[in-house]
């Protein structure tokens, strides 16, 4: 049978054309139609990508059937030299598949995958006339937008609009089934006017029987367009209808989570749970219980434990553990709740009862339940080393490591290091510091460990800090340098224009010719403190700099009087800073598309933008302010 590359997704080149294709060599399939319910055979070639030269390579399949996205695993084998075999079936109602290729199941430090420039590797099906199952191309399109993290690919909603507009033109049914993906790309895609976004509205607005999601998809996004009426009619709908629905919900739930008084939110989440009870309240109970630990309510938590059944749960006990291990409070009481939650995690990792999340395959959710154990294990070690126990913290500790296959992350790592320093096994500590260093780490506590190897080799601290200069700035600055290049970006900035609190404006545009940092930020928002802490820091290693701007702009704030809010936090928190209001949203939601706070921008002098990083590195402290000066840096030598 003659083989042929896999046809990629690529811009339709007329109206006729059911897909327009883009051969991969990567990727070749043993047939040209690969139907639905039949073996699919592949060979896959990672030479010149970023799999190339590795030794295991792994796959997960996403197969998309009956409006839901599954995972599942995909049996490779080596082949000949640098290639690898592989066969998936399909399900009878499979719509589509994409494989995404991978060196490990763990995202560690040394994860790598395939992202096939972007592209991802599509498998379109066929039926057993061997013709395109119906709508494969808007399937495809609408797969990305639910899987896009798990598949590792940036969504491109542009191309999407263009597979979902050829596709309505030439099957009109299929509008109505895929109306919402497509309203989420218009909403997402870059130069798409409010105009197109309101007709394509209007036309939802149109069909009879809505649906709640359908309803709820008009109601938002009316109002993000300033349609207020239109807006408050369909909210008056769902209320009318779904009087049990999302938008009652989530009204008694912001009131639920503004709630100050403990015992009141406990009385709200009792009603919220017992009025929606096919609702998930997971997030709930973990945030009530880290809220009853900050407190020192032990009675508390255990009340609610009591009154909420579905919270006596590993995950609820863990974090209630760690928030009262990192205060270093009630220690003797934790063992109780720290013993709960590993062996909660013992008994899930063994044999399961809680679902596997659709998205992640049988074998990437036996990792994530290995976490999980490891993850207490961390726990229960941390306790012991707050309780002055380091012998009793080394086992469990050591499990957290191999647990998580060696995992380097911080949470791991330096109460391991902290306790084999303690038990004065400074072999394995000297081999876990010196890679953490390597990775480009150097704050204070990896600082403190390598102090503690150099006194233990040299029985004296003189020259020691000459000596950690040169271990650490070189390999720090290279390592998060090669991280970003594979992070910049090249695309024109968008203007805006935002007043100050003072009402002075600041226009985008009128600062090109300079390297501008623009930080998103809100005042709920826990990271942000960080985040913008770090811009100040980058502000003074810039004094005297014009040609480096910072902007502060606030979004997403909830508080009814927005700019007292911004100004009480200003001075709560001492920050000189010019803060810029986008009081409704429009420059972040709208011209970024920002999901996340923080997230920080950094513009070249030409107007480009070459780095969106959103969240804040919490540790080690100063490997944000590292990233940020790097990324400014190389903003200015572009």
């Amino acid at each position: 049978m003659i083989k042929k590359p896999i046809l990629l997704i690529a811009i339709l080149l007329h109206a006729t054309a059911a897909w327009s294709q883009e051969a991969a060599g990567n990727l070749i399939l043993d047939r040209d139609q690969p139907r639905q319910g039949e073996m699919i055979l592949f060979t896959y070639q990672p030479a010149g990508t970023e799999l190339e030269g590795e030794q295991e390579i792994t796959a997960v399949a996403y197969e998309y059937a009956e409006g839901k996205t599954h995972a599942y695993d995909v049996l490779l084998k080596k082949h000949q030299p640098g290639g690898w075999r592989g066969t998936l079936k399909p399900s009878k109602a499979a719509q589509g598949v994409y494989l995404k290729f991978q060196n490990s199941y763990r995202e560690d430090s040394n994860y790598k995958v395939d992202r096939n420039k972007g592209k991802g590797y599509p498998i379109l099906l066929h039926n057993k006339r061997n013709h395109l199952v119906q709508g494969a191309t808007l399937v495809t399109a609408a797969m990305l937008q639910e899987a896009q993290y798990h598949l590792k690919i940036k969504y491109d909603a542009d191309l999407a609009l263009i597979l979902f507009e050829q596709e309505f033109e030439k099957e009109p049914a299929l509008k109505r089934p895929y109306m919402l993906p497509y309203i989420k790309a218009l909403l997402e895609a870059r130069g798409k006017e409010s105009a197109v976004v309101l007709a394509a509205l209007d036309w939802l607005a149109r069909q009879p029987n809505l649906t709640e999601e359908e309803m709820l998809v008009l109601h938002d996004t009316y109002r993000s367009y300033g349609k207020a009426d239109k807006a408050d009619a369909y909210d008056f709908l769902l209320r009318k209808h779904w009087p049990q629905g999302q938008v009652v919900r989530e009204e008694r739930t912001e009131s639920y989570r503004n709630e100050p008084d403990l015992a009141k939110k406990a009385e709200l989440l009792l009603a919220l749970t017992n009025d929606f009870p096919e609702h998930d309240w997971q997030e709930e109970y973990v945030a009530l219980a880290e809220e009853y630990a900050r407190a020192g309510d032990i009675a508390g938590f255990e009340a609610m434990i009591a009154t909420f059944p579905k919270s006596k749960n590993g995950d609820v006990y863990r974090s209630f553990s760690n928030a009262l291990i990192q205060r270093n409070e009630h220690l003797e009481v934790t063992q109780e709740f720290v013993h709960f939650a590993y062996q909660n995690a013992v008994a899930e990792l063994a044999k399961p009862t809680q679902e596997k999340p659709a998205v992640l395959s049988e074998k990437e959710w036996l990792v994530h339940r290995e976490n999980t154990l490891g993850l207490c294990a961390a726990s229960y070690g941390q306790l012991y080393l707050n309780m002055e126990e380091p012998a009793t913290a080394l086992p469990y500790l050591a499990e957290a490591y191999e647990l998580t296959q060696k995992s380097m992350h911080h949470m791991i790592v330096e109460p391991y290091v902290e306790v084999l320093l303690k038990t004065e096994d400074y072999t394995t500590a000297r081999t876990l510091v010196k890679a953490k260093i390597a990775e480009g780490i150097e704050s204070d506590t990896y600082k403190d460990f390598y102090r503690q190897l150099y006194v233990h080799d040299k029985k004296s601290e003189d020259g020691f800090e000459s000596f950690w200069l040169a271990s650490t700035e070189a390999s720090a600055n290279v390592r998060t340098r090669e991280r970003l290049q594979k992070e910049i970006l090249s695309e024109p900035a968008l203007d805006f224009e935002l007043k100050d609190l003072d009402g002075k404006i600041v226009k985008l545009s009128s600062l090109k010719g300079k390297t501008v940092v623009v930080g998103f930020w809100a005042t709920w928002c826990a990271p942000c403190l960080g985040s913008l802490r770090t811009m100040g820091d980058a502000i003074q290693r810039h004094k005297g700099d014009d040609d480096v701007v910072f902007l502060f702009v606030n979004t997403g704030e909830t508080e009814k009087d927005k700019k007292k809010a911004v100004r009480d936090y200003k001075k709560k928190y001492k920050m000189p800073f010019q803060m810029l209001m986008d009081e409704d949203d429009t420059v972040a939601k709208e011209l970024y598309k920002i999901n996340g706070l923080p997230t920080k921008l950094v513009i070249d002098a030409a107007g480009n933008l070459r780095f969106k990083k959103a969240g804040h590195i919490l540790s080690p402290e100063d490997q944000a302010l590292r990233e940020l000066l790097l990324m400014i840096e190389m903003a200015c030598s572009e």
